[in-house]
């Protein structure tokens, strides 16, 4: 219990108030955020790279994007992670 105690002395609390951090005005802080965009930017590039060494070791063709499905496609669903099991297996009966 006295790691709890501890643990609540250190939190958050309006009676005993305390300023963690820095405060930024708006204007700066979404100069930060701006700066950030590049990274995000990469990040698919990044993604599929090391995908790609997966790939290679373990004979597979995972991409950020696979389709599965008719050739002639009218519509499209975008699904996420167990249900395109699922998905490709009624795609292909």
């Amino acid at each position: 219990m006295k790691a709890v105690e501890e643990f609540r002395q250190h939190a958050l609390n309006p009676e005993h108030p305390a300023a963690r951090g820095c405060h930024e005005n708006g204007d700066i802080f979404f100069q930060h955020r701006e700066a950030c965009n590049r990274y995000y930017d990469e990040l698919p590039a990044v993604v599929e790279k090391y995908m790609g060494k997966i790939n290679e070791k373990l004979g597979t063709n995972y991409q950020l994007f696979n389709y599965y499905g008719a050739p002639t496609l009218t519509a499209s669903s975008l699904r996420w992670a167990p249900s395109t099991t699922l998905l490709r297996k009624l795609s292909t009966t």
